[in-house]
């Protein structure tokens, strides 16, 4: 009876290690994992790429401006030369006049021009 009894103990001991590795898996914690949502503002962080473009866009209008001012003052000097020819243009038609009046007065025919015909025969012959 005593093997019995201390075949029994032993069987007990055993058991209660079992259960208590058994039970035990968990309470030591198995590998846990965490779920993180951070909170982070993406705006506040400009990258390189947003802020070459918007310098880009800033030396474009600067230029587009730049352009437009000469266009402008070039068309007041085109505007300027323009009457300053009309002017001259104005001028000769007078002095033409003036000149036929001239001519008319004192008796002076204009010559007759020759046709090119002629001109160019002569030039052959010199």
């Amino acid at each position: 009876m005593r093997t019995k009894r201390n075949l029994l103990a032993v069987m007990a001991i055993v058991m209660f290690c079992c259960i208590t590795v058994w039970l035990g898996a968990p309470i030591q914690g198995s590998q846990k994992t965490y779920e993180i949502h951070p909170n982070v503002d993406v705006s506040q962080y400009h990258t390189p790429q947003p802020r070459a473009i918007e310098a880009y866009e800033r030396l474009m209008e600067r230029y587009m401006d730049l352009t437009e001012i000469n266009f402008v003052t070039t068309g007041r000097d085109i505007e300027s030369i323009s009457q300053t020819i009309t002017s001259i243009d104005d001028r000769l038609a007078q002095i033409s006049r003036r000149l036929a009046r001239i001519e008319n007065h004192l008796g002076i025919t204009k010559p007759k021009p020759q046709p090119q015909k002629q001109l160019q025969d002569q030039d052959l012959q010199k």
